[in-house]
C-alpha cells in the first residue's frame, strides 16, 4: 500500500464514523464524555486537524507555521469561523481538509515520497 491509498483509505473510515455520527442526535455528539478532548464531535475535529497539521505543515517543513487554535477559529486552513453547530458543519470541514489533501497527494513526486520527514 503506497501513502495515497493509506490516506485515502483514512479518509474512508472517517467518512464512516462521520456518517455514524450524523445519526444521532446532537446532544449526543456534543455531550461531555469526560475523554482527551470532551465530546464526539471534538475528538473528530481533533483527529481531521491531525491530518491538517501532518500532512500541509508537518511534512512540508512549515510546522512554525501551526497555531494549535480553539476549536472556534481555524484561520488559514478552514474557511470562516465560529463553532461547529451541526453535522453538517463537520462535514464542511472533512471535505475541506480531504480536497486539500487530494490537491497534496496529485503533486507528489517519487523523490518527494522518499524524502525523511522529522516529526518534532
Amino acid at each position: 500500500m503506497d501513502a495515497g491509498e493509506l490516506v485515502r483509505y483514512n479518509h474512508a473510515a472517517r467518512r464512516t464514523y462521520l456518517q455514524a455520527l450524523g445519526k444521532l442526535p446532537w446532544e449526543e455528539v456534543v455531550k461531555p464524555r469526560g475523554a482527551s478532548y470532551d465530546s464526539m464531535r471534538d475528538i473528530f475535529i481533533h483527529l481531521t486537524l491531525v491530518e491538517v497539521r501532518m500532512v500541509h505543515y508537518m511534512i512540508p517543513g512549515r510546522m512554525g507555521d501551526w497555531v494549535e487554535e480553539p476549536f472556534d477559529q481555524f484561520k488559514e486552513f478552514v474557511q470562516g469561523y465560529g463553532r461547529f453547530k451541526d453535522i453538517d458543519m463537520i462535514r464542511r470541514l472533512v471535505e475541506e481538509v480531504e480536497a486539500k489533501t487530494e490537491e497534496y497527494l496529485k503533486k507528489l513526486t517519487p523523490e518527494e515520497l522518499q524524502r525523511e520527514v522529522l516529526m518534532p
